[in-house]
């Protein structure tokens, strides 16, 4: 099920926190109005994915055909708990 699919169904708003161990970038607080396709059982792995427990993931998406495919835009970002701050090297 995606993001959006949950919010039809419910008309809840779910949002997962998940940030790139690759970025030095904020958490991505993730959600049906700003990735509608994404599934959601791959961004609760990825946020709860940490260093040394869990591998961060690539997210995978749902197509307008239904097919599940990895997130074609970002094919080799892969994703970890949101709760991780990227330390500042130098």
């Amino acid at each position: 099920m995606t993001f959006e699919e949950a919010y039809r169904k419910t008309g809840k708003i779910l949002c997962v926190t998940i940030s790139s161990p690759t970025k030095k970038s904020p958490p991505v607080l993730i959600n049906y109005i700003n990735a509608p396709d994404v599934v959601i059982a791959t961004a609760c792995v990825a946020s709860a994915a940490v260093p040394g427990f869990i591998n961060p993931v690539r997210l995978k998406v749902k197509d307008s055909n239904g097919n599940i495919r990895y997130q074609a835009l970002h094919k080799d970002e892969l994703y970890w708990d949101g709760s991780i701050e990227q330390v500042k090297c130098c």
